[in-house]
């Protein structure tokens, strides 16, 4: 393939053949004491940040190859299957695209679940697991303490079940809470909290597994590796790898280096369409597949409409995790990536909205351009906050009586006039005094009580004004003082008094005379209140390169 068909090929949403990654160069795994084992860290029941990004340079110091996977445990451990994996393709111009890659071996693999309405583990991953038991590999199922009334129907425990156990008590020792299995004669009890079996330990055919009450078993407090209960974790992992991989021999051969962002397998499964690309495990929640059906479209064409801007020429990739309550960006290289761990639909709603409205430029100039970077960053925080809070309006009625992203809250602050952009403004400062998001909560007041005098269209135009009066400038970086002229020519009257009344200290108090499109401009003092704001305002806007009336 030519780079040509290559960047074609991710710039429309696509995943590189086999073929090209058979041919394409290839960056090992290099660690001091590679000990030949491969380790899969299955993150598509349980997708969260320690196993992700942290337990794998731990096991690396260890001696062993580890990675993590999104993709289902089926098609992962298939012999003859494929998985999605960045490729080192253009490392200069930090361009790691998706390729289809063949599927590793593994010695061992290691997988968790704490919440019963997750992404289950299916009868094709199970089967794929205790089959890869029985062949001779190691297995360490970590399950978490939960109410009893889920247990039976939770998959994790249908899991154990295969394994001739299951989930039985809640227990706690010390501070340490976990659930307690039912053993047999087959397991061998290596922990017991109030007498009860939380940790055991069985040969399965030709295999082993191990099972812990407790997911967090590996996790780390804090960084420091040398603190002695991280000294004790550090042990009880080489403990279990070693164990698990006793009968084994290694797999040996390539492994390759991790390429950073959420991978390091993805899931394999997709959604592509209206330059949205949406990766997701075989086990993925329907209601969850619904939302980027049915309810994506629609949103990208509400903040479409909303905010008109030249569409990127590239898709955005989300990945739809497994879990709940987060999520991550990839901006440092390409293509770029966000994923989102939800099990609610709306919560998905909520971080696609934001996600999307980050790409989104506004309205371009006579150029076809956008220009000028104001101290608000285009496309940054504060703006994709505030597209996201009016698709959360559109899904949740609850919502259509309040201000956008709670605004008001920060408007009964006592502290609130003190927030001085010009000086407190996405920086060390803010942080220290205010604390972190409160330039973006007073940001939103501002919007909002300009959505409330002047109608939606306002924040349009402001941008097509920027975009305009720059034009010839394009990376231009303006000053707290310019940026307001651009949002006084926006809604046709002088905004320099009213950032003065919320605490902004310009270096003046009014506009006085600028120039716009070759023409001298005089505004009248806008008559805003700082008061309390009114609700979300989510009709459509006008014509944005109209003065407004």
């Amino acid at each position: 393939m030519t780079g040509l068909d290559i960047t074609q090929y991710w710039h429309t949403g696509k995943t590189l053949p086999l073929a090209y990654y058979e041919h394409s160069p290839k960056i090992p795994l290099n660690l001091k004491n590679d000990n030949g084992y491969n380790v899969l860290l299955d993150v598509a029941h349980q997708c969260d940040f320690a196993t992700m990004w942290q337990l794998p340079p731990r096991l690396h110091k260890l001696g062993y190859r580890a990675h993590a996977s999104h993709a289902a445990l089926n098609s992962v451990l298939s012999d003859e299957g494929v998985s999605r994996r960045r490729v080192p393709y253009d490392l200069k111009n930090g361009i790691r695209p998706f390729a289809w890659c063949p599927n590793l071996k593994y010695n061992v693999v290691v997988t968790d679940q704490t919440i019963p309405g997750a992404q289950p583990y299916t009868g094709r991953e199970i089967a794929s697991l205790k089959a890869f038991v029985e062949k001779g590999g190691g297995l360490v199922i970590m399950a978490h303490p939960v109410s009893e009334d889920r247990k039976q129907d939770w998959s994790l425990n249908t899991l154990l079940k295969v394994f001739d156990t299951e989930l039985g008590a809640n227990v706690q020792e010390g501070n340490l809470k976990a659930t307690s299995f039912v053993p047999t004669d087959s397991w061998t009890v290596d922990e017991r909290y109030e007498g009860k079996s939380v940790q055991m330990r069985r040969v399965f055919g030709r295999g082993r597994v191990i099972v812990f009450g407790n997911a967090s078993r590996f996790d780390y407090t804090g960084k420091d590796a040398e603190l002695p209960a991280n000294k004790v974790i550090n042990e009880l992992v080489a403990n279990t790898l070693e164990w698990l991989c006793r009968e084994q021999q290694p797999v040996g051969g390539f492994f390759p280096a991790r390429t950073g962002g959420g991978g390091d397998i993805y899931p394999e499964k997709e959604v592509n369409a209206d330059g949205i690309v949406v990766y997701y495990a075989e086990n993925q929640i329907i209601p969850l597949l619904n939302v980027i059906t049915a309810e994506f479209p629609k949103i990208t064409r509400q903040i479409y409409e909303w905010y008109p801007s030249k569409p990127t020429s590239e898709p955005m990739y989300l990945l739809l995790c497994a879990g709940n309550g987060g999520g991550w960006a990839v901006n440092a290289f390409k293509p770029k990536e966000n994923g989102i761990i939800s099990l609610n639909p709306d919560g998905i709603i909520s971080i696609y909205a934001h996600e999307l409205a980050h790409t989104m430029k506004g309205p371009v100039n006579d150029k076809g351009e956008t220009a000028g970077v104001p101290p608000i960053p285009n496309s940054g925080e504060a703006h994709a906050g505030w597209f996201q809070g009016k698709i959360n309006a559109m899904y949740n009625s609850d919502l259509l009586s309040k201000p956008n992203r709670y605004c008001d809250k920060v408007f009964k602050e006592a502290y609130f006039k003190d927030i001085d952009f010009t000086k407190y403004y996405e920086n060390e400062a803010l942080r220290e005094r205010f604390g972190k998001t409160k330039d973006w909560n007073k940001t939103w007041y501002i919007w909002q009580r300009l959505d409330d005098t002047y109608g939606p269209t306002w924040y349009t135009r402001w941008k097509w004004i920027q975009h305009t009066r720059w034009q010839e400038t394009p990376q231009y970086k303006l000053t707290w003082e310019e940026m307001v002229e651009d949002m006084s020519i926006a809604v046709g009257q002088d905004l320099f008094p009213f950032m003065k009344q919320c605490g902004i200290q310009l270096s003046r108090d009014q506009i006085g005379i600028i120039i716009f499109r070759d023409k001298k401009i005089r505004l009248p003092p806008a008559r805003i209140e700082v008061t309390f704001p009114g609700p979300v305002r989510l009709e459509a806007i006008v014509d944005y390169k109209k003065e407004l009336k």
